[in-house]
């Protein structure tokens, strides 16, 4: 593991920790989170190189009342569909692992809106090539006690051509409160 990649993931495990030790004491709530995720391609880019892909995330939310501070960790494995499109090589199937900070608001009883933002980390298959790129994505979802459901769009930064890499899902799962 490179040694950025490292002090990022320090960081956030140290945020994590000083949030969860905090909690008591500020008498506001925590809920942890975790998602299974289906996403397709919006953009052509990413619609010429993949099918779709699969993933999780999971996560800590902390606030008060009905606004969270949110941290989020993702792991997407996008399908590649072929090889080679428009003379371009595809690299195989994408491996995408977000690590992002945001915000929570609950709307009504039921229904929340969020969006957040961080880095990505990118990894190829067919090659040994990766990369960090910023990421961010939006939703609005439903719960029912501790059962949600979410649409959401995501996209980070691409390689080339230059543009957006974005898609389109439905996160469904858990949030347990303490």
């Amino acid at each position: 593991m490179r040694m950025k990649y490292k002090k990022i993931l320090i960081v956030t495990m140290s945020a994590v920790c000083f949030v969860i030790s905090n909690a008591g004491k500020a008498q506001t709530p925590i809920s942890i989170f975790v998602h299974g995720l289906t996403v397709i391609p919006v953009d052509n880019s990413s619609q010429n190189r993949y099918s779709a892909g699969l993933g999780a995330e999971a996560g800590i939310q902390y606030g008060k009342k009905s606004t969270f501070v949110t941290g989020t960790v993702g792991y997407t494995n996008f399908f590649a569909k072929t090889l080679t499109v428009a003379g371009v090589t595809n690299l195989g199937s994408l491996t995408y692992i977000p690590i992002r900070a945001g915000v929570r608001q609950n709307l009504a009883a039921l229904f929340y809106i969020h969006g957040d933002a961080g880095i990505g980390f990118l990894s190829y298959k067919d090659t040994s090539f990766t990369d960090s790129r910023f990421s961010f994505d939006a939703g609005a979802g439903i719960h029912f006690s501790d059962f949600e459901v979410e649409l959401a769009g995501d996209a980070f930064k691409e390689i080339k051509p230059d543009g957006w890499s974005s898609w389109f899902g439905i996160k469904a799962g858990w949030r347990i409160q303490f």
